[in-house]
């Protein structure tokens, strides 16, 4: 039965594929993570450096509410003095004034948060005409103006945005100037207006005095011709005299004070302080711009990562090779940096893994346990390229040469012979092909075991078939009974049928993985690849992972 049925199906009690905690997924993936911040903080610094800065002005005034009352001076009434200086009527004045319409920065297109957070968009290349749309002039005056209450206060800020400081002070100063003009001609026609209710007022109190006289002055005719009237009705007349001729007076006051109001007018708006030219632009917030750009990577950086661990789910532990996979896991090979497996100086030593701990010891002896005591075929896999199979396959030859044993490394790998091309020339294709024995064919290598690859650098048309063939049992045949062990590199099992197809001559197959690349998947695909792989599997091994104690666990 194969063994990869038996443990496969112990799988299943288990339930679900386990999935690793949060904070370890993200400490794993934090390369991942912290690419994105790069990138994102990299494209925010471009967008602050293609920016065009903009300066804001503020204005300080106070707003002609103050002689209704604090008690009367309600928030209502305050707002409503807002809204008038974000008015159309006062934005119109403004631009009449300054002569804004033909102003080509208003006369663009806005550009929406993007815009406001780093000042970008092309300016225009020439000033509005009479043509340009005085509605979308006023629209983006408007914009670019903000009225504000200070706290709980009768003063506001009134403010401009302008990528010209001079233009941004002069058109706050001009719009605080004109809410001022108005409140001023809002006053003045007040008075105007009481001023006509009092003369009305005056005309007909004067009307009924002079009525009131006249009756007075009959009463007195009437005595002169001994016609006496009654007491009573002579003193309600006079007291009805006296009365019209002291609202006459009083009204006459108040009139001539509406008079005087009106010939020189004083509103109670006024400007505070007038804005000045800034000297450091407002937009583009460049620490905010920044803050956000980070926190953007950091949130596409985290997604990413949860995607890749969760879903690819990649092998980091034995637990989890022995849960997802169904497979013996042999044992973990840390990653050693800054060595090569063959360097390309003759000075420096290649890379022994087995000078790092006995990971890779433990490894040859489960594979010793299933293999036949006189001599052993084992052969190295891999779900992709570029895990390290070769690596485990050199240094598996390395250490049975360490033993005493007579040994052979085949590079097998036809596609792409890492080994052939690194090692002592030995012709693979050759004892294949049937020109040359397999004894003219290896070279010694000097750790103490013979060589057998290919070093052409275009592969054969079939190399599945030249693997399959009963040339290369023969061949293998003939090395049992020169050497003890055979190990043998292959390619990669899901990207090319060499595996299976010649599955059956060797004892045991070894799955090399590595550590945080090689999804769990992609590892079981590779292991039921085909019956014959599954059967002659004897254990997965965990390549290039790096040294701690939650990793080696």
């Amino acid at each position: 039965m194969s063994r990869i049925v038996h443990r496969t199906s112990a799988v299943h009690e288990f339930g679900r594929p386990h999935t690793p905690p949060l904070l370890e997924a993200l400490r794993w993936r934090k390369a991942t993570i912290l690419s994105w911040i790069v990138i994102a903080l990299a494209v925010s610094a471009t967008g602050l450096l293609l920016a065009r800065p903009r300066y804001t002005a503020t204005a300080e005034l106070l707003l002609g509410v103050s002689s209704v009352g604090a008690a009367a001076a309600s928030t209502a009434l305050v707002e409503s003095q807002i809204e008038t200086l974000r008015s159309d009527h006062l934005a119109r004045s403004v631009i009449d004034k300054l002569g804004l319409w033909s102003d080509a920065t208003l006369a663009c297109e806005s550009h929406g948060l993007l815009d406001q957070l780093f000042g970008a968009g092309d300016p225009c290349s020439a000033p509005a005409t009479a043509s340009v749309d005085r509605d979308a002039v006023l629209a983006h005056f408007k914009n670019a103006t903000s009225a504000r209450r200070s706290g709980r206060s009768f003063v506001a800020n009134v403010s401009f945005t302008s990528t010209d400081p001079q233009k941004a002070a002069a058109v706050a100063n001009a719009l605080a100037t004109a809410y001022v003009d108005y409140r001023a001609r809002i006053q003045a026609r007040g008075v105007e207006q009481a001023g006509a209710r009092l003369e009305g007022h005056i005309a007909r109190v004067r009307e009924k005095s002079a009525a009131a006289s006249e009756a007075i002055d009959k009463l007195k005719d009437g005595e002169a011709r001994k016609q006496t009237p009654p007491d009573d009705e002579v003193r309600s007349l006079e007291s009805q005299s006296q009365a019209y001729r002291s609202i006459y007076r009083a009204l006459l006051d108040r009139y001539t004070k509406s008079v005087e109001e009106q010939a020189s007018p004083v509103s109670e708006a006024r400007v505070i302080s007038e804005a000045l030219p800034p000297t450091r632009w407002s937009t583009p917030n460049v620490p905010l711009v920044l803050l956000l750009g980070a926190c953007a990577g950091g949130l596409i950086g985290i997604a990413a990562a949860v995607r890749k661990e969760y879903i690819a789910r990649p092998v980091r532990s034995l637990e989890q090779i022995e849960r997802d996979i169904g497979l013996r896991a042999l044992g973990i090979v840390p990653l050693v940096e800054g060595r090569r497996l063959l360097p390309a100086s003759q000075q420096a030593p290649p890379l022994l893994l087995h000078d790092r701990g006995d990971a890779l010891r433990g490894i040859k002896i489960a594979v010793n346990e299933v293999c036949p005591p006189d001599s052993s075929v084992i052969g190295v896999v891999s779900a992709y390229q570029g895990e390290g199979k070769s690596t485990v396959a050199f240094n598996l030859a390395v250490l049975e040469a360490e033993n005493g044993k007579r040994v052979l490394l085949i590079d097998a790998n036809l596609h792409r012979p890492s080994l052939g091309l690194s090692l002592t020339r030995g012709t693979l294709l050759p004892p294949l092909e049937g020109r040359a024995a397999l004894s003219e064919s290896v070279t010694q290598n000097e750790l103490g075991f013979d060589f057998l690859g290919e070093c052409a650098a275009e592969p054969p048309l079939h190399p599945a078939v030249l693997l399959g063939s009963s040339a290369m049992r023969d061949l293998i045949g003939s090395a049992r009974d020169l050497y003890d062990c055979i190990v043998c590199d292959l390619p990669n099992v899901l990207g090319h049928a060499d595996v299976q197809a010649a599955a059956d001559v060797f004892d045991a197959l070894v799955l090399v993985t590595e550590w945080g690349r090689t999804p769990s998947a992609a590892a079981t695909r590779a292991a039921l690849k085909s019956t014959v792989i599954s059967e002659r599997l004897v254990g997965v091994i965990i390549n290039k992972a790096p040294l701690g104690r939650d990793v080696m666990a």
